[in-house]
């Protein structure tokens, strides 16, 4: 009986430890990962927040971050609070971050308590640590086996700031289907497109879209990636975007996108062996003001 016991007492541990154990794919270089995330900023480490995680009472589990320059995202505090992983999160451990150095973090927003803090992912390059104006990280790749290598910081700025020239395309090509049942691939050889470029279409969107006064400030940038599908008939569907934090504001300002793009040019369909096909494409939309 105590034989029978322990074997399912192993089980149920084992099962649990599958449960909780993260579970994401790679999103590439951080040239790609960093369009993923709500805030990108370049700072310091002051000290460690709390400690203790259910699996290391040791470990610190969240840190405080000092702001030295926001690349972009909406966020106007000098320091912030990071979470990091508890042995279930997605999410590197804290003990990764030493107090007093400097990194490139791009994060996702955390809402909780009626307190804004926020997370890091381990699931792509979200941060690059900087030594003396260096930054060192896979930057450009799609392969996690890529080489690490060296860049200079204001480098590495510039594409934060121009994230248009990197298209979050994946490279792989995957049969989907929309929530409107909508069938198509999520790559194909020849990728639809606008008779528009994404610059000019970033240009009119800016021009013509109306931002809520209190959802950004003055100096603020916020990058949002429109999903659309173009059928075989060169149709515009609107599929969502990416991001989870979906306030009614962003909502409408999303909408407000895809409307505008619907409306933007001719849109022309994509090719797979050489016959026009159903398929996807993301459009990154960087709103600044």
């Amino acid at each position: 009986m105590k034989m029978q016991t322990y074997i399912l007492t192993l089980i149920f541990l084992i099962g649990s430890i599958n449960i909780l154990a993260c579970d994401c794919g790679y999103l590439g270089g951080f040239v790609y990962s960093n369009q993923a995330a709500d805030i990108v900023v370049y700072g310091t480490v002051l000290e460690y927040d709390s400690i203790g995680t259910y699996d290391a009472p040791e470990n610190p589990y969240s840190m405080k971050f000092l702001i030295k320059e926001k690349l972009r995202g909406i966020e106007n505090r000098d320091t912030i609070i990071v979470w990091g992983d508890n042995g279930a999160d997605c999410r590197p451990y804290i003990n990764e971050f030493k107090p007093n150095t400097n990194w490139i973090l791009s994060l996702d927003k955390l809402e909780s308590n009626g307190k804004s803090e926020y997370e890091i992912s381990i699931c792509g390059e979200f941060y690059v640590p900087v030594n003396n104006q260096r930054v060192k990280g896979r930057i450009f790749s799609w392969d996690y086996d890529q080489e690490e290598k060296e860049y200079d910081y204001d480098f590495i700025k510039s594409l934060v700031l121009n994230p248009l020239d990197y298209p979050l395309q994946r490279p792989k090509k995957v049969m989907r289907k929309s929530k409107y049942g909508i069938e198509y691939v999520s790559y194909c050889d020849k990728l639809p497109q606008n008779t528009l470029d994404f610059k000019t279409l970033n240009k009119k969107v800016n021009e013509s879209v109306v931002i809520p006064s209190d959802f950004m400030h003055r100096g603020d940038s916020y990058l949002i990636h429109i999903r659309v599908i173009i059928d075989k008939q060169g149709e515009f569907h609107f599929n969502g975007t990416y991001g989870l934090n979906k306030t009614t504001e962003l909502i409408e300002i999303e909408n407000q996108i895809a409307e505008r793009l619907r409306n933007m040019g001719e849109w022309k369909v994509g090719f797979e062996a050489n016959e026009p096909i159903t398929s996807e494409l993301i459009i990154p939309i960087l709103l600044k003001k």
